[in-house]
């Protein structure tokens, strides 16, 4: 297992839970001669990874959930190297 520092926007706004599979994305910036400084590029590092746990608290006072931080994920020693 590995854990992954997640955002709303990654996390699927508190949709990703336990058990859900999961596709892990790298985007980065494109480097070299002729490209922007905004020139992004997506490369699909892992398929159908399944959520482990999120960090997503409730709290019960408030009402509002916290969106998760942290998402682990269960992947091979090989797969855990790749990220």
């Amino acid at each position: 297992a590995i854990s992954l520092a997640v955002d709303p926007v990654s996390g699927v706004s508190g949709f990703v839970l336990p058990g859900t599979l999961v596709d892990v994305i790298l985007t980065r910036k494109i480097a070299g001669e002729g490209a922007a400084a905004d020139d992004l590029r997506s490369d699909v590092i892992l398929e159908n990874v399944q959520v482990l746990a999120v960090d997503q608290v409730a709290d019960e006072k408030s009402g509002e959930p916290k969106v998760a931080r942290t998402a682990t994920v269960a992947v091979s020693l090989r797969d855990a190297q790749r990220l």
